[in-house]
Order: C-alpha cells, then sequence, then structure tokens
C-alpha cells in the first residue's frame, strides 16, 4: 500500500499552504523544512496539531456526514470507511454536477443479493482545503437514497482520528505523527476497509472468531455478521432470543433482512464490549459474491476515538464518554414508519407480546400524536429515538377507521 499513499501524497501536497508545513514540521518537531517537502506527503502536522479537521454532522442512526466538492458541485458525503477510497454519487446529483461516466460496472452491496448497476468516472473532490484531482467515483443509486457517499480511505495519505464526540474527522501527517497515550491498540489488514480479528462470545456460552471490517456505514447496531458466515459456523439457532431488525422491507409485507440479538461478550485485541447488539443477515448480500464474514459497527465505533494509521495498519480505540452505554434499540415492539418523507405517520408491524401489542396498538393505525404533540411535527428520527427509551411511557393518539383512541405504552428491551 505505500505506493498508494505516496500518489496520494503527491496529489494532495499542492493543496496545502507552505506555513502547514513550516509551524509543525520546523518549528514544532524541529525538522528541517526541506526533509520534510522531500518526503512528499500531503502537508505537514503533528499529533496534537491536525492538518485538517473535518467537521461532521450526525444525522440520525449514528450516520455522519460532512460538506464537499465535486467538480465545484457542493455535497453532503455520508462518510464510510467501509467503502474503500471511492465516492459514490447518486446519478440525478452526478449529472448535475457534470461529472461524465467512461465506463460502466456494477456495485456489490453489502445488504442486496444481485448487482446494482453503475458507471465510473473520475472528478475533482475537495473537502476543506484539501484537494483530490483524480478520485475514483462510482454514479449509482445509494442505499438511503444518499446524494454522496465518501470512503474514508479516501484520506488514506494521512492519520484519520474519527471523533464522533467532538463530530469531527481529524488529520495527521504521517510521517510526523506520535500515538498519545492510553487506549487501545489493534493491528489490521486492510481489504477496501480495515479488517480486525474478534473473539466472539455467544449466548450459549460459546466462542468463535470472526474477521470484522471496520464500517462506519454500518449503523444500526454494534456488530453485523453475514448469511455465509452463519451457514458455515451453524450460528443461526445459538443466538437465544432474536426481533426483527425492523426496515422499509417490513412495509411491504416482506420478511425482515436482518434479525438482532445480543453476544455475551466481543473482545478485539484488548477492548471488550459487553452485550453488543449483533444483526443477524437472512439474506445473502454482495451482488451474490463473497461475503466478509462480518463488520464492526458505529454503535461500537461512536464510543471511542477512533484513530486510524494505514501506513502503520493499526487502529488506536481511545474510550470515549459513552464508552460504557449499550446500544439503543426500538423498545415499543411497533414497526411505526412514514412510507414517503411528508406522508403520515402509521403504524406498519406490531410483535406479539410487545409493549405495543400489550397496549392494543395495531397495523394499520394512524398515528396522530405522541405524547400530545402531533405526530406530524417529529421528524422520522425523532419519532423512532422517542420510541427507543426502556423504561419509559409514550402515550399515542391514533385513529383506526373512523375511531380515535388513545394507547399507552410501557417501553422495554426486547433482548
Amino acid at each position: 500500500m505505500g505506493g498508494e499513499f505516496r500518489h496520494q501524497a503527491k496529489d494532495l501536497v499542492s493543496s496545502l499552504r507552505f506555513a502547514d508545513v513550516q509551524r509543525c514540521g520546523s518549528a514544532i518537531l524541529g525538522i528541517p523544512l526541506a526533509a520534510v517537502l522531500a518526503l512528499l506527503l500531503p502537508g505537514a502536522g503533528c499529533r496534537t496539531v491536525p492538518i485538517a479537521s473535518i467537521p461532521l454532522t450526525q444525522n440520525g442512526e449514528n450516520r455522519i456526514s460532512f460538506q464537499a466538492q465535486i467538480n465545484g458541485a457542493k455535497f453532503t458525503c455520508d462518510l464510510d470507511s467501509g467503502a474503500s477510497s471511492l465516492t459514490i454519487v447518486r446519478p440525478d446529483k452526478a449529472k448535475a454536477a457534470g461529472i461524465k461516466p467512461t465506463e460502466r460496472g456494477a456495485t456489490p452491496w453489502i445488504s442486496s443479493e444481485t448487482l446494482q448497476p453503475d458507471q465510473r468516472a473520475t472528478a475533482e473532490v475537495r473537502v476543506e482545503r484539501l484537494r483530490f484531482p483524480r478520485s475514483p467515483v462510482l454514479i449509482t443509486e445509494t442505499p438511503n437514497g444518499q446524494e454522496c457517499i465518501m470512503g474514508i480511505a479516501t484520506f488514506s495519505g494521512y492519520v484519520t482520528e474519527l471523533d464522533y464526540d467532538a463530530s469531527r474527522l481529524n488529520l495527521y501527517v504521517q510521517a510526523l505523527f506520535q500515538k498519545s497515550g492510553g487506549g487501545f491498540v489493534v493491528p489490521f489488514t486492510y481489504e477496501n476497509s480495515p479488517v480486525v480479528a474478534a473473539n466472539l462470545v455467544l449466548p450459549d456460552g460459546g466462542r468463535i472468531e470472526a474477521r470484522l471490517a471496520v464500517d462506519t456505514g454500518c449503523n444500526s447496531t454494534d456488530v453485523y455478521l453475514t448469511k455465509s458466515f452463519l451457514d458455515k459456523n451453524g450460528l443461526r439457532n445459538r443466538f437465544g432470543k432474536t426481533v426483527p431488525l425492523f426496515g422499509q422491507e417490513m412495509i411491504r409485507g416482506r420478511r425482515p433482512r436482518q434479525l438482532v440479538a445480543r453476544l455475551n461478550k466481543l473482545s478485539i485485541g484488548g477492548l471488550e464490549i459487553n452485550r453488543p447488539v449483533v444483526q443477524l443477515a437472512q439474506f445473502p448480500g454482495c451482488g451474490g459474491g463473497p461475503e466478509p464474514e462480518g463488520m464492526l459497527c458505529s454503535g461500537i465505533l461512536r464510543r471511542y476515538k477512533t484513530t486510524i494509521d494505514y501506513q502503520r495498519m493499526r487502529l488506536t480505540f481511545l474510550p470515549g464518554p459513552q464508552v460504557g452505554r449499550e446500544s439503543e434499540l426500538e423498545a415499543s415492539g411497533a414497526l411505526i414508519w412514514r412510507d414517503r418523507p411528508e406522508g403520515p405517520v402509521r403504524v406498519f408491524t406490531v410483535l406479539d407480546g410487545s409493549p405495543a401489542g400489550e397496549s392494543g396498538l395495531r397495523p394499520g393505525d394512524l398515528v396522530l400524536e405522541v405524547d400530545g404533540k402531533p405526530a406530524a411535527q417529529y421528524t422520522l428520527y425523532q419519532l423512532l429515538k422517542s420510541l427507543m427509551r426502556p423504561g419509559e411511557e409514550r402515550t399515542l393518539r391514533v385513529r383506526r377507521g373512523l375511531v380515535e383512541k388513545t394507547v399507552t405504552m410501557q417501553l422495554r428491551t426486547p433482548i
């Protein structure tokens, strides 16, 4: 990978100011300025002074996004450590930005059984004052309608520090980077994303090893295990109680693509997480081709300040304020959703024995109010978050046919 890093460095060096190199290369570390420039690295910095600090927006379900320019057009891009160094752009936005495809291909999304047709191009990408003049671009429909998804390995010429609590992606110059004390250091291999060795303790006490891709785009739970990994190791019936991971396919009457359960423990090097939430894939993905064994998802990553050092092939997890918290799960047992952005809020599914089922809520109910506030005033994210607080009470005013009624639910963790 050294050649890849050096190539990116040459692309990026012209975008940074002379003062950055002088400040950190010469003034702080005492390294001769000419020697720093000779490295052809994308700028200069130090461990305590990032060469760039990119503001992030957390836009629900642990998704993170930032502002970028592609061929001069403004984009809001999801940051995805599972997307390699690719920039994925929705076709209508690519056309508006003047991104001209040069070839055709197909994309193997992790959640899709079939390959999705795409077009390929290169474009100039700018993030803050960093410039990437020959970035590879995929033009295709995105899983959640995002206008852009950018792989975090776009920045692999730097040491990248992902800080959910500060909502920042900090970039440091690799040659000058010094790891601060503390945290858990974990080696990784690179297979389009960092991949770490993990030990899973199952609910029945059994243990199994898994290779997990570090993926910020996996944003609903802590861990994701693919169908091929579950089938190969005979794990499908070893997780005790499971519940559906509510998704849009259930709005259409289809069975859920993932079930959710808990592991007893997850260990990655010296890092240990108790009772992580795990997604169990019910369908094959990756376009029907080879699947990874699983993914380490943002439910865990958000609890740490995570540093990715691509050159030294190591991750560092520094515990943050949320390190002791368990991931939130839907706690009502009802799939309450809008089937279009400005549409009404409806009940699509009610699980037997759940708080929603016990309250008398039924599929087809139209939700008018939540705790006395009109449902139309909630964003879908706000509504879903309000149903993820076990121990709290929710009162819904609903319409069933021509009749209005009030139901009260005592929220509780399903697993």
